[in-house]
């Protein structure tokens, strides 16, 4: 019985020293690349989540995201990165200027039926940044309802 104890606790060890290397990973893969001297700003997305409703299969989908530098310093987008081959992220790469806004485009290709979800994580010099933006929707054949 006490075998069965000292087993699981090693177990146990090794498991979380495994998800704190994990977790530590995560974090410094998605941390800004941003040099220490560029000043971080604030940011507002008018919206983080679309549902695009029924779209036609195989016709592309643009979803827009408006981005709003609400800060006093200019506003970076370092990258964009789609969950999926399926999704395009297309951006500015010009710095957004204090109370000014941007529009990130995620471009769906419909090509497979029935219901999709889909996500881009937006890395930016904002103290909010990583931002998750998603959508979901539905694909059906043209004049099926």
């Amino acid at each position: 019985m006490k075998v069965k104890y000292v087993l699981f606790i090693i177990v146990l060890i090794f498991f979380t020293i495994a998800l704190v290397n994990y977790i530590n990973q995560y974090k410094s893969s998605h941390r800004s690349t941003f040099k220490k001297d560029d000043s971080l700003t604030e940011i507002i997305f008018k919206d983080t989540f679309k549902d695009v409703g029924i779209q036609e299969l195989n016709k592309p989908l643009n979803v827009e995201f408006v981005i709003y530098n609400v800060g006093s310093d200019s506003l970076s987008i370092q990258k964009v990165e789609p969950d999926c081959h399926c999704t395009v992220a297309s951006y500015s790469f010009k710095p957004v200027a204090p109370n000014d806004s941007a529009i990130i485009v995620l471009k769906y290709d419909a090509a497979n039926l029935g219901p999709f979800q889909s996500a881009a994580t937006v890395t930016t010099n904002s103290t909010s940044s990583p931002t998750l933006l998603f959508f979901r929707g539905f694909v059906k054949k043209e004049g099926v309802n």
